[in-house]
């Protein structure tokens, strides 16, 4: 193959990544907000993460407010918890 064949096959598969990318952007475009919302929910998530304590007095203030319900609320906690560690695993890798 030769420089000058190389050089337009290059250019012609720029062209078409740049237009692929342009189509992506304007189909990805109504998913903006909602991924915007995730966003923000997994830098609380992290800011939470990195204030155990802070985590801990929420939590106990909870059920310190209607401890009848504390079993209930600690699984429902629990479930909340690892569906947004596994989230968070999930967008690190991402």
């Amino acid at each position: 193959m030769t420089k000058p064949f190389l050089q337009v096959r290059q250019d012609l598969l720029l062209t078409r990544s740049a237009g692929l990318r342009a189509t992506l952007g304007q189909q990805l475009q109504p998913l903006k907000a909602p991924l915007a919302c995730v966003d923000r929910g997994a830098d609380a998530l992290r800011w939470l993460q990195r204030k155990p304590l802070l985590a801990a007095a929420i939590a106990a203030a909870w059920v310190a407010l209607k401890p009848g319900s504390a079993l209930t609320r600690w699984g429902r906690l629990w479930n909340a918890w690892s569906a947004a560690r596994r989230v968070l695993r999930w967008a690190q890798r991402g």
